[in-house]
């Protein structure tokens, strides 16, 4: 079956690992297979379905978890597949591809500080590998960087903003000293600094 898969006679592929299947029904890579063969045809209901057979006989494999939650994520899914890049890195924390596209999910939901987690460490796994995947978290990174950036910059706008419509205000007892010391108070509760 394997020899079938990898030159892409689909069919015969399919017949031999569903042979092989009624031969040991607990063999699990017969069904990884079938997984990576309908993957490839685009059935990703049947894959899943074959996936989750992986995973009942071997709980711990870690890409079944990835190739679902992949698969969960072309069908517009998000939650569903972060759950499953979550759950294959619980199987392995070091299955770099689940850091990539988590970080990828958390950066379209705008949870930055996830995203960043995740592709920093997906930089870390791949050190020696710089293909696009990795200038691509690398990328990430920097832009998440320049979006906390202007968030706090905006955050101080405010707060200067707010602080001369304190010192603004006539007729109070609020003096100019009072006023720079709730705007310290204010930048130093707000900031991360």
């Amino acid at each position: 079956g394997f020899l079938f898969l990898k030159i892409k006679n689909y069919k015969k592929a399919e017949n031999y690992f569903l042979k092989a299947i009624q031969i040991d029904p607990s063999f699990y890579n017969s069904y990884a297979s079938l997984g990576d063969l309908y993957f490839n045809l685009k059935k990703y209901e049947k894959s899943i379905e074959y996936y989750l057979k992986v995973i009942e006989s071997n709980p711990k494999h870690a890409d079944s978890y990835f190739r679902i939650a992949y698969m969960y994520e072309e069908k517009g899914k998000t939650n569903d597949a972060e759950r499953f890049y979550l759950k294959s890195l619980e199987m392995n924390i070091q299955h770099s591809s689940s850091h990539f596209n988590l970080g990828l999910i958390y950066f379209k939901k705008e949870q930055y500080e996830k995203a960043k987690k995740h592709f920093k460490k997906y930089i870390e796994l791949e050190k020696n590998n710089k293909d696009y995947f990795f200038k691509n978290a690398t990328s990430k990174i920097l832009e998440i960087n320049k979006i906390l950036a202007n968030k706090d910059y905006e955050k101080i706008k405010e707060i200067i903003s707010n602080t001369k419509k304190t010192l603004e205000y006539k007729n109070s007892c609020v003096t100019h000293f009072t006023g720079l010391s709730i705007t310290k108070k204010i930048v130093f509760n707000k900031s991360k600094f």
